[in-house]
């Protein structure tokens, strides 16, 4: 993938992909410090696939009480079906992936910018 690959999607696509991203390797640090990560992309002509992965042989912890809990989840999975895609995140052996999949060009379905 090329920074091209990404400047022929959607902007709202691309702005998905950003903080999946973005609130995924947040959540390794939060829940599992130190765990490798990997971040994929790949942007084809129907659809921009992205995967965040960790891997940390320790079980991953649940937030600390130091503040609010998070929505992170449920927002990631939100963001990603109103623009008609699909989402999946849970534990693999020894990590943790989030997969998400979107069309290239759709409009949020429910009138949100975010």
């Amino acid at each position: 993938m090329t920074g091209d690959d990404l400047d022929k999607v959607e902007p709202m696509t691309g702005l998905a992909v950003y903080r999946v991203v973005q609130e995924s390797l947040a959540n390794v640090a939060r829940h599992a410090p130190g765990a490798v990560s990997k971040v994929g992309i790949a942007v084809s002509p129907n659809e921009v696939l992205v995967e965040i992965r960790d891997r940390d042989e320790r079980a991953h912890q649940p937030a600390t009480a130091s503040g609010p809990p998070g929505v992170g989840l449920v927002g990631m999975r939100e963001r990603i079906e109103s623009l008609g895609g699909e989402f999946a995140a849970g534990p693999t052996t020894g990590g943790w992936c989030v997969r998400a999949r979107l069309p290239r060009g759709r409009r949020p379905t429910n009138g949100n910018l975010w």
